[in-house]
């Protein structure tokens, strides 16, 4: 994927498109593509609609589930959603696109965790693992219309 002079976004099933069209007409772009290529073009504002719903920066610590291997990890929420969340993963288990999991958010009045109190999530997006940190996006199941029980602090 690639974003030339004109701020359009172009997707390549096999990676061969290449686009010049800075200088002409859409009629007149000039390219080069494999056969077997397929070519999405998409605009900014496509984009930038894709999200409902919107986000809310904030840290808040969470528990992760890893529903293919039954294991934990930790991180903290970057942003927040009632329909998904920004996460940065600690430790060394990196996450997958695709992957299903279930989050659990501190929570200052019941400090254990209960399935119960889990949200069910998909990772939408998985950034490379850096330094032992990973940056993920997560998709809820359901909309989360209020994580009760989370004292988060007011905004300055």
């Amino acid at each position: 994927m690639g974003l030339n002079s004109r701020g359009l976004i172009f997707r390549s099933a096999l990676g061969g498109v290449t686009y010049d069209d800075s200088e002409h007409a859409p009629s007149q772009r000039t390219k080069s593509m494999t056969s077997d290529d397929r070519l999405t073009e998409m605009k900014p504002a496509m984009i930038n609609d894709r999200r409902a719903h919107d986000r809310e920066a904030c840290e808040i610590a969470v528990k992760l589930r890893r529903s293919a291997n039954a294991t934990y990890s930790c991180g903290r929420t970057l942003d927040l959603s009632i329909s998904g969340a920004g996460i940065e993963l600690l430790g060394p288990r990196e996450a997958h696109e695709g992957e299903r999991i279930a989050i659990a958010f501190e929570n200052l009045r019941c400090p254990v965790t209960r399935a119960a109190r889990m949200v069910g999530a998909q990772v939408v997006r998985a950034e490379p693992m850096l330094d032992g940190r990973q940056r993920i996006a997560v998709r809820f199941d359901a909309l989360q219309m209020g994580l009760e029980g989370l004292e988060l602090p007011a905004a300055a």
